[in-house]
């Protein structure tokens, strides 16, 4: 494990000290849990599911299907479903910035970031 310095500032002029990193919430022993049993209810982002989709959330949906030939929304996509306006940002910019051909291939970086997401246990 990496300790980082922090610097303090007091009234005696600033000190060091060394502290841990916290740990992301997902490797607390109370959320510990495999993805494939994690159900929604204990997602920390509340998701609209692709058959409870209405008006704009099921048009940018729709949009996203027709786009990458898949039928499913992905979690981390469903993460932003209330705000459909935001929803359609974040799309545009996975589709420009993390899926674009450039020195790594989109299936490179999908199955990394894939492989990040497992790591980290996150179930989105």
């Amino acid at each position: 494990m990496r300790l980082r310095k922090s610097v303090e500032h007091s009234t005696n002029g600033p000190s060091e000290r060394l502290i841990k990193p916290a740990k992301p919430p997902c490797y607390s022993a109370d959320t510990q849990v495999s993805l494939e049993r994690m159900s929604e209810h204990q997602l920390k982002i509340p998701q609209i599911q692709d058959a409870d989709a209405t008006g704009e959330v099921a048009k940018v949906y729709d949009e996203w299907r027709a786009k990458s030939g898949r039928q499913q929304m992905p979690g981390i996509l469903k993460c932003f479903s209330h705000r459909p306006d935001f929803l359609r940002d974040v799309m545009k910019f996975g589709d420009t910035v993390h899926f674009s051909e450039g020195h790594l291939t989109r299936k490179t970086k999908e199955a990394i970031a894939s492989w990040v997401s497992f790591l980290n246990r996150c179930p989105y």
